[in-house]
């Protein structure tokens, strides 16, 4: 799960989070237990994805670069349900 999210956002060149942070984000029970990290991380991804037109497809792509072709398949599978309506 987390180190999955943590390797599609390396290889897509959206954030560098560390294996501390992800971590701190895998143990907390809501945004108040986590520390203050870099404040404007979720905004820049959000506007490198736009920036870059990333899609689900992308995700499947660097899920499968980066070894987590369980997480791949199950991603394909519920876009493939989802365009079928």
């Amino acid at each position: 799960g987390a180190q999955a999210v943590q390797a599609v956002y390396r290889d897509l060149g959206l954030a560098d989070y560390d294996d501390a942070r992800v971590e701190e984000v895998v143990f907390a029970n809501g945004s108040r237990d986590l520390p203050a990290g870099h404040p404007k991380i979720v905004a820049e991804a959000a506007a490198s994805i736009e920036a870059k037109q990333l899609t689900v497809f992308d995700v499947i792509a660097a899920l499968h670069r980066t070894g987590f072709t369980e997480e791949a398949e199950a991603i394909t599978t519920l876009t493939r349900e989802r365009l079928r309506g």
